[in-house]
């Protein structure tokens, strides 16, 4: 009963505040006077109707202003993370263009490859029936022609040889039988080697 008697009282009396030290007209203009009242009326500390920090604003800009700084930071260190990670996409992006660029042209000297060589293998398999062909035997291709105007030239100094042999024994009736044996002889090997060249690019 005292204890209630004791906070009406205190309630009421403006005076008993004043004794106790508290300012009427300076609590009256704090934001926070119905905070105090109210924990005075349930027995609570006065100190507990402020809110942490509000007795000191200067510590709660400073707080204000690291988290600012903190905040700022770390945007600032998203903002790198993405302009590097664009980067490096950029850079991947232009190897992979570099990369399909050579394989193209890889692929364009292939198929130039693949479209002479069958060029090539088509020559061959004309020639090849051509060789095969009574035409082409009866007709031989210009290698076989070249040779037997090989063998040809090769044989003439022999006929001409067979000529200066048959004015020496014009001139000289003491010729042998053995040296027309042996121009017979020459003249047959040569005639040999020619028929085998023929036969050969035939």
């Amino acid at each position: 009963m005292f204890l209630s008697d004791f906070k009406k009282a205190a309630r009421s009396s403006p005076s008993f505040l004043s004794l106790l030290g508290v300012d009427i007209n300076t609590t009256a203009a704090d934001a926070n006077y119905n905070k105090l009242i109210q924990q005075f009326n349930t027995g609570g500390s006065a100190n507990e109707g402020y809110a942490p920090g509000s007795e000191l604003p200067h510590k709660t800009q400073q707080q204000q202003q690291q988290q600012q700084q903190q905040q700022q930071q770390q945007e600032h260190r998203v903002v790198i993370d993405k302009r590097r990670q664009l980067r490096q996409l950029q850079h991947l992006r232009q190897q992979q263009q570099q990369l399909q660029q050579e394989h193209q042209q890889h692929l364009q000297q292939l198929q130039q490859c693949a479209a002479q060589l069958e060029e090539i293998e088509r020559k061959f398999n004309k020639i090849k029936q051509e060789m095969q062909t009574p035409e082409g035997i009866q007709q031989p291709p210009p290698a076989a022609a070249a040779a037997a105007a090989a063998a040809a030239a090769a044989a003439a100094p022999a006929a001409a040889a067979a000529d200066d042999d048959d004015d020496y024994e014009d001139e000289d009736d003491d010729a042998t039988p053995g040296d027309c044996i042996a121009l017979a002889n020459r003249a047959a090997t040569q005639t040999a080697a020619a028929a085998a060249v023929l036969g050969f690019m035939a």
